[in-house]
């Protein structure tokens, strides 16, 4: 969900003027949890005009209008140009033959990758386990070479891992456990989007799929748009099940108070705009993301998911063919036990039967409704767990109730089918849930809240019979209409065998759309050395002649073509006699090379790294700091990057090393020590999400970004502009490799500038965009004060915001210590 403030307009575009800010509800949400929401009876707050119009929310009587709404009092619909509807893949497929029937034999085999959290077997599935599962099988049993890359590794909830690897290898489909590694202070859905990107520069795939949740695709997304040649290769589409905070947030309404929920909202954003196809199982997800601000990818299709394997799931003819009436002695809610699934709605409409039972002319106990099941795994609910949720509310219940939770799938409909139960399912919001489309298919009475893409799985003349508006009444009323006469199973209105058939005849268009794409790749001219553009690097220096000289050898190494590219080091005012000589001595060879050694007075960085761009004759500037190490394709990495994704700001992940000497080389294919997720504004709040001050940066757009602010004394110049950059609409990306080296060193610039002014300096853009009534909100969650006024550690969304490095250094930038052993040996244990 995307808020707006009252004076600006929502959108990014690069350049946008300064005088707005577009923000994520979770910056909302963190800013309404540390203020008493403005307007309320008696709270002494300033209220909103018109309350916000009831499309917002109150901070400080300010107006936060919701994603849809502007103005000053939210009364301003914004016109986001969303499509009514999307094209099928029946549309999307040219020349589409007529007919019926399965793919045909002797169909061209493409190499598939199904990247997924859940998956059949080793886990209990949800619906993304089960649609991929599906896919899977259907595309390998039409003869497509199929792997399944299970990102949570190679753990097993029944029975070893192996087993299942070779029970799917049985139906010619390769299953693989993600590399999972040891490195705790990277976050789980970094290090999986990580590990996903490097299996994909190592094999070869022509289509690979991958789900919208928690963006395990963004890095190998993000590479294919900075012109990585192992990535073009591969057609990415994203088939989107719920993103998180559609699911967490507005599902089932808990509040978002953990940094990784803003940073996946990021990814899984990214991840539907840089892919080559999105598929939505529902029209309603892909119009209520569009309307919540999420990018609308041109190629967006919405299909239904594959029907897993049911005996008869082709007979057609029963498929239409009117049921007969079942009388019903047992309610099963049917899905997870959350919020979102609405089991609060279930149970309050429970209590209402069962109290008024006599009212309502429904029959308790032997011969009436006998027993209540609930048929799911647990989730959270009000905060409680979802098993302890139902024991507190069953406890007034005069029936036998129980949870089951260990079913798979296939076990859950078998006990649907069995007895005279009836399967309620009165979700808050949906998007095409396969309980819905399996009980459709398989004769199972069902009853459901007429939510999200659920009406489209349904027979149209059967919507009467078994959907119900999401109100504890209109589920009481259908639930006690049951009760009384039985119910007639709804019918399913999806053709599973003619979309089966669709699928696999999508899939053969990919094959002929990939030839087309190699063919293409293959051919693609030559760049000569002359059209290669210009690069400016720039290095700042002060008192650092030793390590200066590590630095410069680094720039000389670079295989980018000499004659494009060039040195400028900006001297800081040094004042170690012996650091200037030894840069002095470089003077000669850079005056034959052209490049530039620049004597200035001490200002600091961001005042000498903006001088320094004064004399730079580049396209684009690298900016790196003297006692880092660039690696040999450095300059060239960023520009195929820079090139190929039209970035304005590209940072990168990092390669640390301690110590005065040269660094070690890594060997090809290790892993980076730190990785950055890149360029959210709403992330740069309360973490440098962004990199580190080694930079490359388009000239054109640093300059209208404004460059560095220039105070004195006073580090984080860089997250600084980076923040700046972003909230204005610029692309700041993060290239997902390690091409320089980090230096830590006793005497870092970090460890002798105060951290508490470093990262207000980093907050500046976002106080200068926030309405000074949220001043104190946003800089009271950053800096939490205790009892006595001390600043306290930042909890929340600003927890892990103490450091550059978060999880790797402390505030002053020295290597965090578990406890035992160097803090080098610690970090990097698993790459030694």
């Amino acid at each position: 969900m995307v808020w707006c403030l009252k004076f600006g307009g929502c959108g990014r575009g690069r350049r946008s003027p300064s005088n707005w800010m577009v923000i994520s509800s979770l910056l909302v949400l963190v800013l309404s949890a540390a203020c008493v929401t403005a307007g309320e009876e008696g709270d002494g707050k300033p209220s909103c005009l018109n309350n916000c119009s009831g499309r917002g929310r109150c901070l400080n009587g300010i107006c936060i209008c919701e994603g849809e709404y502007a103005g000053e009092d939210c009364s301003k619909i914004i016109d986001r140009n969303v499509p009514d509807t999307f094209p099928s893949m029946t549309d999307a497929v040219s020349g589409w033959e007529e007919g019926r029937g399965p793919s045909p034999a002797g169909t061209e085999s493409l190499k598939i990758c199904i990247v997924t959290t859940e998956i059949a077997g080793p886990v209990s599935n949800g619906g993304i386990g089960t649609a991929y599962t599906t896919l899977a099988k259907a595309l390998a049993g039409t003869g497509h070479q199929v792997t399944v890359l299970f990102t949570k590794g190679t753990i097993s909830m029944f029975g070893p891992f192996e087993d299942h690897v070779k029970a799917y290898n049985k139906l010619n489909i390769t299953l693989v456990g993600l590399h999972r590694t040891g490195q705790k202070y990277i976050p789980r859905h970094l290090q999986a989007s990580y590990e996903v990107y490097r299996y994909m520069l190592s094999h070869e795939f022509d289509v690979v799929h991958l789900h919208d949740y928690e963006g395990a695709g963004y890095y190998s997304l993000i590479g294919k748009d900075q012109g990585k040649p192992e990535l073009l290769t591969k057609m990415f589409v994203i088939g989107l099940h719920g993103p998180n905070l559609w699911a967490k947030s507005v599902g089932n309404m808990e509040q978002i108070d953990k940094i990784d929920d803003l940073e996946m909202d990021f990814m899984e954003r990214r991840c539907v705009k840089l892919s080559d196809v999105v598929i939505s199982p529902s029209q309603y997800l892909l119009g209520w993301m569009g309307s919540e601000g999420w990018p609308i990818n041109k190629r967006s299709l919405c299909q239904p998911n594959l029907l897993p394997y049911q005996e008869d799931k082709y007979d057609n003819e029963k498929r239409g063919v009117l049921r007969a009436v079942t009388p019903i002695r047992e309610l099963v809610f049917f899905g997870r036990l959350e919020t979102r699934k609405g089991i609060v709605t279930f149970c309050d409409a429970v209590d209402h039967i069962l109290e008024n039972a006599k009212e309502l002319g429904v029959v308790v106990g032997k011969g009436g409704l006998e027993k209540l099941i609930f048929l799911g795994r647990s989730a959270l609910v009000d905060g409680v767990y979802g098993m302890h949720y139902v024991q507190k509310r069953a406890q007034k219940w005069n029936i036998p109730w129980k949870v089951i939770s260990r079913m798979n799938s296939t076990e859950a409909l078998g006990f649907l089918g069995q007895g005279e139960r009836l399967a309620v399912m009165p979700s808050r919001i949906e998007n095409s849930p396969y309980t819905i489309y399996e009980c459709a298919h398989a004769r199972i009475p069902f009853v459901a809240t007429d939510v999200g893409g659920i009406p489209d799985l349904v027979h149209k003349d059967d919507h009467g019979l078994a959907l119900f508006e999401p109100t504890k009444d209109a589920l009481v009323a259908k639930l006690v209409q049951v009760l009384r006469g039985g119910i007639r199973p709804a019918r399913p209105s999806i053709d599973a065998e003619e979309n089966e058939r669709v699928w696999l005849k999508w899939h053969q268009s990919l094959a002929k759309e990939h030839r087309q794409t190699l063919r293409a790749l293959q051919t693609r001219p030559v760049e000569s050395e002359e059209d290669l553009p210009f690069v400016s690097v720039i290095m700042t220096h002060f008192n650092r002649g030793k390590l200066v000289a590590q630095a410069i050898e680094s720039v000389e190494l670079q295989d980018y073509p000499r004659s494009r590219y060039e040195l400028i080091v900006m001297d800081d005012g040094s004042t170690d006699e012996q650091a200037k000589r030894d840069l002095k001595t470089y003077e000669a060879e850079f005056d034959k090379r052209g490049w530039k050694i620049v004597w200035g007075e001490n200002c600091y960085l961001g005042c000498a790294r903006n001088k320094a761009v004064g004399y730079a004759k580049g396209k684009y500037i690298l900016f790196m700091d003297d006692d880092n190490v660039a690696k040999p394709h450095e300059v060239r990495t960023f520009v195929r990057a820079m090139e190929s994704s039209n970035a304005d700001v590209l940072t990168s992940f990092v390669d640390f090393f301690w110590g005065m000497d040269r660094p070690v080389p890594k060997r090809r294919g290790d892993r980076a020590s730190y990785i950055f997720l890149g360029g959210s504004p709403d992330v740069g709040a309360f973490k440098n999400c962004y990199g580190d001050a080694n930079c490359f940066v388009r000239v054109s757009s640093f300059k209208d970004i404004g460059g560095y602010t220039e105070d004195y004394g006073i580090g984080f110049e860089d997250w600084e502009m980076y923040a700046n950059a972003s909230l204005r609409g610029f692309k700041v990306d993060v290239l997902p490799d390690a091409v320089y080296h980090y230096r830590f060193t006793p005497n870092s610039m970090q460890k002798t500038t105060d951290f508490f002014k470093n990262r207000r300096r980093s907050l500046r853009p976002y106080l200068n965009s926030l309405p000074r009534e949220l001043h104190d909100t946003l800089l009271g969650a950053v800096f939490p004060r205790n009892a006595d006024g001390s600043i306290a550690a930042p909890t929340g969304l600003a927890a892990q915001g103490t450091s550059r490095f978060f999880g790797a250094t402390k505030s002053d930038g020295t290597p965090l210590s578990s406890g035992s052993g160097s803090a080098q040996s610690n970090l990097l244990k698993d790459e030694l």
